[in-house]
């Protein structure tokens, strides 16, 4: 029976150890640094995954079976960050097909923000760059991809919820977000996609006087 209770205390240790240690090394975090994810919290975004998609939103348009196949998370690439709001997020890479025919860069990732080491929301963020190498920037984008203000950044950050209904599509005009710009996301595959990729959309888009 005591061996039994040293086991329990040595366990309960354990757990409330690793506890502190995730503690710290999400409230050590800078704007300017990321470090890797901590795998309770990872479990954790997998189960607010599954527990969303498997109770979908009336208003979403892929059926939760088909949000699962076309955009799985890439849970071993998880990390976390602390935007430049301050906000901490875990953030995880989503698979994608090749785009070798966009030469703008594209990037898509899952975002969780992140409160009292607990998850409380998740969505998804997509970047498109023109004349922009996404990859070569993504950790600067994704620290400040809710901001009006993306230094250098010419393209667009098209965010959406768990469902990928798609919840606000915005352009950046030199770093600045543009004015005046109603933007509209829409799914488009094959030749559709690489005629598109080929348009210099901020070019074609309204510019309000002054800018």
């Amino acid at each position: 029976m005591r061996k039994s209770l040293h086991l329990l205390a040595a366990a309960c240790l354990a757990l409330l150890l690793l506890a502190v240690s995730c503690s710290k090394e999400i409230s050590d975090l800078t704007a300017n640094e990321t470090t890797e994810a901590p795998g309770a919290l990872i479990a954790s975004a997998k189960k607010w995954c599954s527990d969303h998609l498997n109770h979908p939103s009336a208003s979403q348009i892929f059926p939760p079976e088909q949000v699962k196949r076309e955009f799985p998370p890439e849970w071993e690439k998880s990390r976390m960050i602390r935007t430049s709001r301050g906000v901490v997020m875990l953030v995880v890479a989503s698979s994608a097909p090749p785009m070798r025919y966009i030469n703008r860069g594209f990037g898509r990732f899952f975002v969780f923000p992140v409160s009292n080491h607990h998850i409380i929301d998740g969505g998804m963020v997509e970047f498109i760059g023109q004349n922009y190498d996404v990859w070569d920037n993504i950790d600067f984008l994704l620290k400040n991809f809710d901001q009006d203000t993306i230094p250098g950044f010419n393209g667009i950050v098209a965010r959406y919820d768990i469902y990928r209904t798609p919840t606000s599509g915005i352009v950046y005009r030199n770093g600045q977000k543009a004015k005046n710009v109603r933007t509209e996301i829409v799914r488009v595959r094959g030749k559709d996609m690489e005629r598109l990729a080929s348009t210099p959309v901020l070019d074609s888009l309204p510019v309000q006087d002054g800018q």
